[in-house]
């Protein structure tokens, strides 16, 4: 006579098999508490449409655990998930990011995460991990590939800027910021905003209209594109093209 029965499992705790001295937790914590000083970064969106499942909140630790293991394109980032690493199902809460999530998130908030590195290195100093003194030279000659269609000079960079500082307040239903809020978001075109938006794409070309097109389209666009302008007008560099997505890339000459 033959008996069966069904073997008993134990639902374990996400990271329960982590030692809570490994420095993922260090990370998590500053995660935590950095989250708790800056709420408004981590507001999601509430409006209509599907909710983003990969929040700020999540997507940013793993993204920095990333790099702190050498680990920093998309695609090795969504490849090192898939090998069911336990630091990874901890810090994304069991949820699989591909690699377009990823870059959406690199790409939407990239500002976030040199908000939170300004963080890490300020807490450090304070608790005396770092004296603030320390001096780094890297003498690797770096080339970097600018977009064509997301890149601006400088003088388009100033003219954008310039024209977001003046409008951003014509927000009641005669102002010229409401109805391009409505031109692209909702694609309502009105004729007296034809010559200005004429005048924007001569002026500032493919990647202004891009950077103004997220101004209305983002979550919080507005104060993302400042950033990102301040970001770019930091490395101005006399009449080399700035790239939107990395200012610090600069197009070169060859094609290497």
């Amino acid at each position: 006579m033959s008996t069966t029965c069904q073997s008993y499992y134990t639902l374990k705790s996400l990271g329960d098999n982590i030692d809570k001295t490994h420095e993922l937790y260090t990370l998590y914590y500053l995660s935590e508490i950095f989250k708790e000083l800056n709420p408004s970064f981590f507001e999601e969106n509430k409006g209509s449409g599907r909710p983003r499942i990969y929040t700020a909140s999540i997507m940013l630790p793993f993204i920095q655990w990333g790099h702190l293991n050498k680990i920093i394109s998309c695609r090795d980032l969504e490849n090192w998930w898939t090998r069911n690493d336990d630091t990874c199902n901890f810090i994304l809460d069991c949820k699989k990011p591909g690699k377009s999530s990823i870059n959406e998130f690199l790409n939407d908030y990239n500002y976030l995460i040199d908000a939170f590195d300004i963080f890490i290195v300020e807490f450090s100093i304070k608790i005396g991990l770092m004296n603030g003194n320390i001096i780094y030279h890297d003498g690797t000659i770096l080339k970097g590939y600018c977009n064509n269609f997301k890149k601006l000079y400088a003088n388009q960079l100033y003219f954008l800027r310039d024209f977001i500082l003046k409008h951003r307040h014509e927000t009641d239903e005669e102002g010229l910021w409401f109805k391009m809020d409505k031109y692209f978001n909702n694609n309502e075109f009105e004729d007296e905003i034809e010559p200005i938006l004429n005048k924007l794409k001569e002026k500032i070309r493919a990647g202004g209209i891009y950077l103004l097109k997220s101004v209305f389209k983002q979550k919080n666009g507005l104060k993302k594109v400042l950033l990102k302008i301040k970001h770019m007008e930091e490395n101005v560099k006399g009449n080399q093209p700035i790239s939107i997505v990395d200012p610090e890339a600069h197009s070169m000459l060859d094609k290497d």
